[in-house]
């Protein structure tokens, strides 16, 4: 890292000698390589064969600081890998694929998660504090991360628990948990057009409505209580609301990558729907639901070929009142994008399901990844239920 600096100071100075001696031989030359982006290449040629103006060595040298520069950022990168792997840090399947995802908003997440877990430094970490002692490097056991128990609003993998204790003792950093005030201030909403180059599909955020990404999502959610939820990438909400109001309504965004999920032959029956997922009762799989028993479809499950979507009224846990869950599934060929609010007051039934349906309306697959009523061929995925398993969180 500091050849790279030192290769980026010596840049700005040769590049500073260039424009002094563009402008002995043109005033106006000299402006215009100081203001006009890469003017300087036209100096460059115009005086090559000026023996009093030439700048021929100059740009040698430039382009040597950039060699440097490059090889000094590429160096800090491979000794910031070697730092994670000499701690010995096992990473969880769920941060192996963040990471290999390509999508940015992951892979800066799990590296939060490394830094706040085992003290992984940042980049350009030197190790010694200006007259300090460095601090040890954590040991963390070899030993494959337990997860958390799945909550009512997880997904549909269960997470294994329990592993052996490791003989090596585990150091960990106390973590601050933010209030979900503090997170509220840092957030950044965006508008327009939501892509999601990683997954395959945009979203047209409609008027009136802005978006958060999946690391702001995730950090509102866990400072309300919530679980850590892998699969959420994305907090909708309409813009007279107040995000710092935490009784505030507010659609999560969430993907399935589970694959290509086959209709149902028979069509989506809401009285059979509603009696298997009576039966089987609250599983801590597929959509997200509210607490409280199932008592009812507010508007009965449906499916136009692209968007599946449903609302179920549920019976509010010790209470005598009933909130409304909203959904709508967005499908793909490799996976689907679900729009769920969770606990609506009964009487705001139409504006709930009303506002997943329009998100979910709204989304556009890249193409080769749109959905197709027919399974698709050999090698890509197919999830392990259909729309009516969607739809009862179950199989």
């Amino acid at each position: 890292m500091t050849l790279a600096f030192l290769a980026f100071a010596v840049s700005l100075i040769v590049s500073l000698l260039m424009v002094v001696r563009v402008w002995r031989a043109s005033p106006m030359d000299g402006i215009l390589s100081l203001l006009v982006p890469f003017y300087l290449l036209i100096a460059v040629v115009k005086y090559w064969s000026d023996p009093e103006h030439s700048i021929r060595g100059h740009a040698v040298i430039l382009i040597l600081c950039s060699a440097l520069a490059y090889y000094g950022m590429s160096s800090a990168v491979s000794d910031y890998a070697d730092q994670i792997e000499q701690q010995t840090i096992e990473l969880t399947p769920q941060q192996k694929a963040a990471l290999e995802s390509g999508d940015d908003e992951q892979i800066a997440r799990v590296m939060d998660e490394l830094r706040q877990q085992h003290g992984v430094p940042p980049l350009g970490y030197a190790g010694d504090d200006a007259g300090g002692q460095a601090e040890s490097a954590p040991v963390v056991s070899s030993t494959p991360a337990v997860s958390a128990p799945s909550s009512a609003s997880n997904t549909y993998e269960s997470s294994s628990a329990g592993s052996e204790e490791s003989a090596m003792p585990v150091t960990t950093r106390p973590v601050p948990v933010a209030s979900y005030a503090d997170v509220a201030n840092s957030v950044v909403f965006q508008r327009g057009r939501w892509a999601r180059e990683a997954t395959g599909f945009s979203l047209d955020v409609p008027h009136s409505f802005h978006i958060l990404g999946g690391n702001d999502a995730r950090r509102l959610t866990t400072a309300l209580g919530g679980a850590e939820d892998s699969r959420l990438i994305g907090w909708v909400q309409h813009e007279n609301l107040d995000i710092k109001d935490t009784k505030a309504w507010h659609v999560k965004v969430r993907w399935h990558p589970d694959g290509w999920i086959g209709a149902d032959a028979k069509g989506l029956d809401s009285i059979a729907l509603l009696q298997k997922a009576q039966a089987q009762g609250a599983r801590p799989t597929g959509v997200l639901s509210s607490a409280g028993d199932l008592v009812g479809y507010a508007v009965a499950p449906g499916f136009d070929g692209h968007v599946v979507d449903w609302s179920e009224e549920r019976l509010a846990p010790d209470s005598d009142k009933t909130v409304v869950d909203c959904h709508a599934v967005a499908l793909g060929l490799r996976g689907a994008v679900e729009f769920t609010i969770l606990g609506m007051p009964a009487a705001s039934r139409a504006l709930c399901h009303s506002s997943v349906l329009l998100l979910a309306n709204r989304i556009t697959f890249n193409t080769g990844r749109e959905y197709t009523p027919t399974a698709p061929g050999d090698g890509l995925p197919r999830a392990p239920y259909t729309l009516s398993g969607l739809i009862t969180r179950g199989p």
